[in-house]
């Protein structure tokens, strides 16, 4: 719904004083600042795709360091930029108990991403970022990866879209070797990590105990991302003969072909722990799909996707 600032500020005033109300999600909502310095009650704030922009970030953010009760902060696509994510960065460094923060497609930069990284060298309590859609970039992703080093709390991070190469999925790898991380959950989907970049991921999941979801895909019908081709999943399929805690992954539209589906056949043949494998789009023939079907007999608690039908909008021939 789209509220205006006196509907807003109305609610505000009812916020104030309300005893009862535990969850809110406002589409159209602005000017709701005020009522979080006092409101005791309120646990989830959802105010994705309106404009708040910068100014409203810092008003929030200002709130946000006197509320103790808000767990749940939804601000995708609010247009907050660098400046925005600053301000929130620094009420990060004092706010306990937002558990829950979503900062996708808002154009936060290196510089936001910095801010926020501070933050999360000392905050305690946030489990799941969301900074998907942002032009954070290599530069950004090693800042965000060394703060990830010391951090303990954070178990969910999704980075899809945000032109992470190399470089920045070597450095978040780094994280991953670390006995502090307790990282579950990892979407590195529509990035540019390419074939030597899973090579380096392969060797950490040979190893890691703690990630159990991991999304590498390409989006259908999209240029965004670099597939990960044969080699890439040759590189996977070794860490899964070893890996024992990875329980879902997605490699949809990464051009693995045959002989990367016959890699990974092997692999899924002594892998007990893969529960859900998604394989849609990769150029998969007659030989992949036979393998791959092979080791499901082998291994039947493994839900196996392989749709074939949109291979040619993920990479034409």
């Amino acid at each position: 719904c789209k509220i205006g600032d006196e509907g807003a500020k109305a609610l505000c005033e009812a916020l104030k004083t309300n005893i009862t109300l535990v969850n809110l999600k406002l589409e159209g909502a602005r000017a709701l600042c005020m009522a979080l310095k006092t409101n005791g009650t309120l646990t989830s704030l959802k105010l994705c795709n309106n404009k708040i922009g910068v100014e409203g970030a810092k008003a929030l953010a200002a709130a946000l360091k006197s509320n103790i009760t808000l767990k749940n902060l939804g601000l995708g696509c609010t247009t907050i930029e660098d400046e925005g994510a600053r301000a929130l960065a620094k009420a990060l460094e004092t706010n306990t108990p937002l558990t829950h923060l979503n900062l996708e497609g808002n154009q936060i930069g290196k510089n936001g991403v910095k801010a926020l990284s501070v933050a999360l060298k000392t905050n305690i309590t946030l489990t799941n970022l969301d900074l998907s859609d942002n032009p954070i970039e290599d530069e950004g992703t090693r800042a965000l990866a060394k703060a990830l080093m010391s951090n303990s709390t954070l178990t969910d991070l999704k980075l899809s879209g945000i032109s992470i190469g190399n470089d920045g999925a070597k450095a978040l790898g780094n994280v991953l070797k670390t006995t502090t991380t307790k990282l579950a959950n990892l979407d590195l989907s529509r990035n540019e990590i390419g074939v030597e970049g899973v090579k380096a991921r392969g060797k950490i999941l040979k190893t890691n105990t703690t990630l159990t979801n991991l999304d590498l895909q390409v989006t259908l019908g999209s240029r965004t991302g670099i597939p990960i081709c044969t080699e890439g999943a040759r590189a996977l399929a070794e860490a899964l003969e070893i890996n024992t805690t990875l329980s879902n992954l997605s490699l949809g539209g990464n051009k693995i072909g045959d002989e990367g589906a016959k890699a990974l056949g092997v692999a899924l043949r002594t892998n007990t722990t893969l529960r859900n494998l998604n394989l849609e789009g990769n150029r998969i023939g007659k030989k992949g799909d036979e393998a791959l079907i092979d080791a499901r007999k082998a291994n039947t608690e493994l839900n196996l996707t392989l749709k074939h039908t949109f291979d040619h909008l993920y990479h034409p021939r």
